[in-house]
Protein backbone atom coordinates (compact mmCIF):
# COMPACT_ATOMS: atom_id res chain seq x y z
CA UNK A 1 0.00 0.00 0.00
CA UNK A 2 2.68 2.27 0.78
CA UNK A 3 3.75 2.06 -2.79
CA UNK A 4 1.06 3.44 -4.02
CA UNK A 5 0.51 6.67 -2.06
CA UNK A 6 2.76 9.56 -2.18
CA UNK A 7 4.60 10.66 1.54
CA UNK A 8 1.94 13.50 1.74
CA UNK A 9 -1.23 10.68 1.70
CA UNK A 10 0.66 8.40 3.73
CA UNK A 11 1.07 10.98 6.05
CA UNK A 12 -2.40 11.85 5.98
CA UNK A 13 -3.35 8.59 6.40
CA UNK A 14 -0.92 7.66 9.20
CA UNK A 15 -2.56 11.03 11.17
CA UNK A 16 -6.40 9.74 10.51
CA UNK A 17 -5.71 6.51 11.34
CA UNK A 18 -3.16 6.38 13.66
CA UNK A 19 -2.11 9.79 15.35
CA UNK A 20 -6.05 10.50 16.35
CA UNK A 21 -6.22 7.18 18.00
CA UNK A 22 -3.16 8.13 20.72
CA UNK A 23 -4.41 11.09 21.16
CA UNK A 24 -8.20 9.81 21.86
CA UNK A 25 -8.30 10.26 25.56
CA UNK A 26 -4.85 10.06 26.27
CA UNK A 27 -5.69 11.92 29.57
CA UNK A 28 -6.69 9.22 31.31
CA UNK A 29 -3.27 8.00 30.77
CA UNK A 30 -1.79 10.71 32.51
CA UNK A 31 0.88 8.94 35.18
CA UNK A 32 0.61 5.61 34.17
CA UNK A 33 3.80 3.45 34.75
CA UNK A 34 6.04 3.88 31.54
CA UNK A 35 5.95 0.44 30.93
CA UNK A 36 2.39 0.77 29.67
CA UNK A 37 3.06 4.10 28.00
CA UNK A 38 5.57 2.29 25.85
CA UNK A 39 3.31 -0.27 24.64
CA UNK A 40 1.39 3.11 22.98
CA UNK A 41 5.07 4.93 21.85
CA UNK A 42 5.83 1.72 20.03
CA UNK A 43 2.30 2.34 17.62
CA UNK A 44 3.46 5.79 17.09
CA UNK A 45 7.00 4.62 16.37
CA UNK A 46 5.76 2.24 13.53
CA UNK A 47 4.07 4.81 12.09
CA UNK A 48 7.15 6.82 11.94
CA UNK A 49 8.96 4.28 10.69
CA UNK A 50 6.70 3.45 7.62
CA UNK A 51 6.53 7.33 7.02
CA UNK A 52 10.24 7.88 6.18
CA UNK A 53 10.99 4.18 5.62
CA UNK A 54 14.17 3.81 8.45
CA UNK A 55 14.49 0.35 9.54
CA UNK A 56 13.05 -1.08 12.34
CA UNK A 57 16.00 -1.29 14.77
CA UNK A 58 17.25 2.26 13.79
CA UNK A 59 17.20 4.70 17.22
CA UNK A 60 13.22 6.50 16.73
CA UNK A 61 14.27 9.38 18.94
CA UNK A 62 15.66 11.14 15.69
CA UNK A 63 13.51 10.49 13.60
CA UNK A 64 10.38 11.34 15.57
CA UNK A 65 12.46 14.96 16.26
CA UNK A 66 12.93 15.54 12.18
CA UNK A 67 8.84 15.06 11.81
CA UNK A 68 8.18 17.53 14.54
CA UNK A 69 6.30 14.80 16.27
CA UNK A 70 6.21 14.68 20.57
CA UNK A 71 6.29 11.43 22.32
CA UNK A 72 3.15 10.09 23.64
CA UNK A 73 4.26 11.02 27.10
CA UNK A 74 4.56 14.69 25.87
CA UNK A 75 1.80 14.77 23.79
CA UNK A 76 -0.37 13.94 27.49
CA UNK A 77 1.22 16.09 29.17
CA UNK A 78 0.72 18.52 26.60
CA UNK A 79 -2.63 17.72 26.59
CA UNK A 80 -2.98 18.08 30.37
CA UNK A 81 -1.97 21.34 30.39
CA UNK A 82 -4.47 22.88 27.24
CA UNK A 83 -7.46 21.21 29.52
CA UNK A 84 -6.22 23.02 32.45
CA UNK A 85 -5.19 26.16 30.59
CA UNK A 86 -8.74 25.98 29.37
CA UNK A 87 -10.22 24.85 32.79
CA UNK A 88 -8.76 28.07 33.82
CA UNK A 89 -9.82 30.53 32.03
CA UNK A 90 -13.65 29.55 31.92
CA UNK A 91 -13.56 27.34 28.64
CA UNK A 92 -13.96 23.64 29.86
CA UNK A 93 -17.03 22.13 31.87
CA UNK A 94 -16.83 23.38 35.27
CA UNK A 95 -16.25 20.04 37.40
CA UNK A 96 -12.90 21.01 35.77
CA UNK A 97 -12.72 24.26 36.45
CA UNK A 98 -13.49 23.32 40.26
CA UNK A 99 -10.52 21.21 40.63
CA UNK A 100 -7.87 24.00 39.92
CA UNK A 101 -7.27 26.98 41.79
CA UNK A 102 -4.28 29.31 41.98
CA UNK A 103 -2.26 30.19 45.34
CA UNK A 104 -3.68 32.96 46.97
CA UNK A 105 -1.01 36.16 46.78
CA UNK A 106 1.50 36.90 49.07
CA UNK A 107 3.67 39.64 49.41
CA UNK A 108 6.48 37.75 47.87
CA UNK A 109 8.48 37.42 44.54
CA UNK A 110 6.18 34.88 43.53
CA UNK A 111 2.74 36.08 44.24
CA UNK A 112 1.79 36.61 40.81
CA UNK A 113 3.06 33.69 38.64
CA UNK A 114 -0.10 32.06 38.05
CA UNK A 115 0.68 29.06 40.36
CA UNK A 116 -1.78 26.53 41.40
CA UNK A 117 -2.33 25.01 44.48
CA UNK A 118 -1.27 21.15 44.46
CA UNK A 119 -3.86 18.97 47.04
CA UNK A 120 -2.00 16.26 48.97
CA UNK A 121 -2.47 12.76 49.10
CA UNK A 122 -3.00 9.77 50.84
CA UNK A 123 -2.08 7.31 47.65
CA UNK A 124 0.80 7.79 45.76
CA UNK A 125 0.51 5.39 43.15
CA UNK A 126 -3.13 6.05 42.18
CA UNK A 127 -3.15 9.79 43.77
CA UNK A 128 -0.79 11.36 42.16
CA UNK A 129 -2.56 10.52 39.30
CA UNK A 130 -5.68 12.19 39.69
CA UNK A 131 -6.42 15.23 37.09
CA UNK A 132 -6.45 17.83 40.89
CA UNK A 133 -2.74 16.66 41.53
CA UNK A 134 -1.10 16.21 37.85
CA UNK A 135 -2.77 18.98 36.69
CA UNK A 136 -1.53 21.84 39.06
CA UNK A 137 2.09 19.86 39.82
CA UNK A 138 2.49 19.79 35.52
CA UNK A 139 1.35 23.26 35.34
CA UNK A 140 3.62 24.73 38.14
CA UNK A 141 6.74 23.15 36.37
CA UNK A 142 5.50 25.24 33.05
CA UNK A 143 7.66 28.65 32.74
CA UNK A 144 5.54 31.75 33.67
CA UNK A 145 6.04 33.18 30.34
CA UNK A 146 4.05 30.40 29.38
CA UNK A 147 1.44 29.96 31.69
CA UNK A 148 0.28 34.07 30.91
CA UNK A 149 0.00 33.62 27.38
CA UNK A 150 -3.44 34.00 25.46
CA UNK A 151 -4.93 30.64 24.21
CA UNK A 152 -3.21 30.69 20.51
CA UNK A 153 0.21 31.59 21.52
CA UNK A 154 0.23 29.09 24.62
CA UNK A 155 -0.73 26.14 22.28
CA UNK A 156 2.65 26.87 20.39
CA UNK A 157 5.08 27.53 23.32
CA UNK A 158 3.84 24.87 25.26
CA UNK A 159 4.29 22.35 22.36
CA UNK A 160 7.75 24.12 21.78
CA UNK A 161 8.61 23.53 25.50
CA UNK A 162 7.71 20.09 25.55
CA UNK A 163 9.69 19.62 22.59
CA UNK A 164 12.92 21.50 23.50
CA UNK A 165 12.36 19.57 26.94
CA UNK A 166 12.44 16.24 25.52
CA UNK A 167 15.04 16.52 22.42
CA UNK A 168 16.93 19.04 24.06
CA UNK A 169 17.70 16.95 26.50
CA UNK A 170 18.57 13.89 24.05
CA UNK A 171 21.11 16.14 22.41
CA UNK A 172 22.46 17.89 25.47
CA UNK A 173 23.13 13.95 26.42
CA UNK A 174 24.61 13.12 23.56
CA UNK A 175 27.10 15.98 23.15
CA UNK A 176 28.77 14.96 26.32
CA UNK A 177 29.63 11.41 24.78
CA UNK A 178 26.50 9.77 26.56
CA UNK A 179 24.55 7.11 24.10
CA UNK A 180 20.57 6.50 24.30
CA UNK A 181 20.72 2.52 25.36
CA UNK A 182 16.67 0.94 26.20
CA UNK A 183 13.91 3.51 26.85
CA UNK A 184 15.32 7.50 26.29
CA UNK A 185 15.61 7.86 29.88
CA UNK A 186 18.26 5.56 30.12
CA UNK A 187 21.59 6.91 29.52
CA UNK A 188 25.00 5.06 29.69
CA UNK A 189 28.48 6.03 28.69
CA UNK A 190 28.73 5.25 25.41
CA UNK A 191 32.58 2.82 24.93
Amino acid sequence: MKRCLTKDALEKLIHALETSRIDYCNCLLMGIPKYSIEKVQRLQNSGAQLLTGCWKFEHITPVLESLHWLPVECRIDFKVLLISFKALHGKAPKYLSDLLTFREARASRSSNKLLLIVPRTNCVTFGDRAFSVYAPNLWNSVPYSIRSCYEVEFKTKVKTYLFKRYFGLRNTVESRGLAWIGSDQDCRHAN
